[in-house]
């Protein structure tokens, strides 16, 4: 797919579906009362929410981390999730974070959320997550989540 082809796309009820989702998400933690002084998108998918969120909730401090899980629909590598890159980035939150809200587009296993909890809590004092979409039974692994969904779900800011 082409940059000219993904400009040619209308914006589709799938955008303004997840837009509202991340809206909602960040609704949630301002009626919680947590205000985090970090957000931290976990890339690919949970970066553009991260980045609605971030801008809602008005915290300007925000990293991303990427990860990964599959090797294809539905498929996972054996080893678990794993980082792209080397986490160094992640330590430099240790500057200016006492509460982090991580976020991502779906909780599946948790297995990511933990890899990253691991890293993250040396580095901050309240972590929070927040996710679109859950698995049944993934519950206690997000503070704030949106739906939950059995279904492959195909984010509109993915490619086709």
């Amino acid at each position: 797919m082409t940059i000219t082809t993904l400009l040619d796309k209308p914006l589709t009820q799938s955008w303004v579906k997840h837009l509202q989702g991340a809206y909602y998400l960040a609704e949630q933690v301002q009626k919680d009362g947590w205000q985090p002084t970090a957000v931290l998108g976990l890339a690919r998918g949970g970066a553009v929410p991260a980045t609605i969120i971030a801008y809602t909730l008005n915290v300007k401090e925000m990293r991303t981390v990427q990860t990964t899980h599959y090797i294809g629909p539905m498929r996972r590598y054996e080893a678990g999730p794993q980082f792209i890159h080397e986490e160094e980035d992640l330590a430099t939150l240790a500057e200016s974070t006492h509460r982090l809200l991580i976020v991502d587009d779906i909780v599946d296993t948790g297995a990511t959320i933990d890899l990253i909890m691991s890293k993250v809590k040396e580095y901050c004092d309240e972590v929070r997550v927040a996710a679109l979409y859950i698995r049944p039974g993934q519950e206690s692994r997000a503070d704030w989540f949106w739906q939950i969904s059995e279904e492959w779900i195909n984010f509109p800011w993915e490619n086709e």
